[in-house]
């Protein structure tokens, strides 16, 4: 399952970054992490076992980064360790996966991405740095949910709405098998073969405090007290309006 965030923009990215992951923590509460890049263009790397206030104990106050990309995991294939927490790094590259891979780099980010995603199976949801494309996030997905967006504050990628809403009730849905390049200046998508690919922008029509636990201490304790008033608001208006 597990939550991923990214965002690069104008803001400081650590705050969005744990917000956001705060926000997924019911995707994933077995590790965190965050990857960010530094002044000096190299890429940091802060992750524990536990949940994000966990992370937030380790996590540097002065870090005016402003692009970085987050994960919050669920244990699904190997022990909850330090090791095991996202994001990875090797070499020059940081990531986040919500996938089991096998990793290469032949230098060139979007052609590296195809390569990869053509040997991978099921699922999988990716958001990526590259040490040598400081300020550029790469991201693409195959069934796992993305949604992504682009403000005046930047552009933003996550696992559900609940990171994002607060930036902007406007967003898109990254289609499957399509490589989106986010910068501080805007959003580019491109299929695998290359084709330019424009988002489709929707609209939030709910508020962010439906998203939240809500007083709750989990949110399936939550979901199912909510059953009974959606249950209602569901038959209600076929009721009341004979609607099918």
């Amino acid at each position: 399952m597990c939550g991923i965030i990214g965002f690069t923009g104008r803001l400081e990215a650590q705050k969005i970054l744990t917000e956001g992951l705060a926000a997924l923590e019911y995707r994933g509460y077995d590790s965190a992490g965050i990857a960010y890049f530094k002044d000096t263009g190299k890429i940091s790397i802060r992750k524990t076992v536990g949940k994000v206030k966990d992370l937030l104990a380790i996590c540097d106050d002065e870090n005016n980064s402003t692009c970085g990309i987050g994960h919050t995991r669920w244990a699904t294939h190997g022990g909850v360790t330090n090791a095991n927490a996202h994001p990875h790094k090797v070499g020059n590259i940081a990531l986040i996966p919500n996938a089991i891979i096998v990793n290469y780099n032949d230098g060139e980010p979007k052609a590296t991405i195809k390569k990869v995603v053509a040997e991978l199976q099921g699922s999988f949801a990716f958001c990526i740095m590259f040490k040598d494309q400081p300020g550029k996030i790469f991201a693409v997905r195959n069934v796992s949910p993305m949604v992504a967006t682009y403000c005046d504050d930047g552009a933003f990628i996550a696992s559900d709405l609940t990171a994002l809403i607060k930036y902007s009730k406007r967003y898109f849905i990254l289609p499957e098998y399509t490589i989106m390049i986010m910068t501080a200046d805007g959003i580019e998508m491109e299929d695998l073969e290359g084709k330019k690919v424009e988002p489709d922008y929707l609209e939030v029509n709910w508020d962010v405090t439906a998203a939240q636990k809500d007083g709750y201490p989990h949110f399936m304790i939550k979901e199912i007290h909510e059953q009974p008033p959606a249950i209602t608001r569901t038959i209600t208006p076929r009721i009341k309006d004979s609607l099918p």
